[in-house]
């Protein structure tokens, strides 16, 4: 623990093998999504290194879909927060884009999923005071 650095959120994947986590690191208000790493949940993490695959000044609630996937939020300059997805492709994080069926032009938070179709999600849409809300959502087939 340091406290010159901030961990706000992080996620554990379902093998307790790989953490990701949001913070500053840099000492700068800056924040972006690292990942350590362990051969047995009885050890302790390996390494932390930067996700460098995602970039942004203010990333966050990062969010295991899979082992493979992972959701997070991402201050957009104009637009608040959106909800992003990225895939583990050749053993790194590479962002594939918005969630747009859940991102909408108020802040969207985490993504907690139940099962492989739906989940919940934050945001501070239909709210006068821009206080979060929890939403259920399902996901549509194509």
């Amino acid at each position: 623990s340091n406290p010159n650095y901030d961990f706000p959120s992080l996620t554990i994947s379902d093998d307790g093998l790989t953490l990701i986590f949001s913070c500053n690191l840099t000492g700068e208000y800056k924040y972006r999504l690292y990942e350590a790493k362990r051969n047995s949940i009885y050890e302790e993490w390996d390494t932390i290194n930067l996700i460098e695959g995602i970039e942004g000044r203010i990333i966050g609630f990062p969010n295991f879909l899979s082992n493979n996937y992972l959701t997070y939020s991402k201050k957009i300059t104009d637009r608040g927060y959106d909800i992003f997805i990225a895939k583990k492709i050749n053993a790194q994080w590479i962002e594939i884009g918005s969630w747009d069926q859940l991102n909408s032009p108020f802040d969207d938070l985490g993504v907690e999923m139940i099962d492989a179709t739906s989940g919940y999600f934050s945001s501070t849409r239909d709210t006068d005071e821009q206080i979060d809300k929890i939403y259920y959502f399902e996901v549509k087939s194509n």
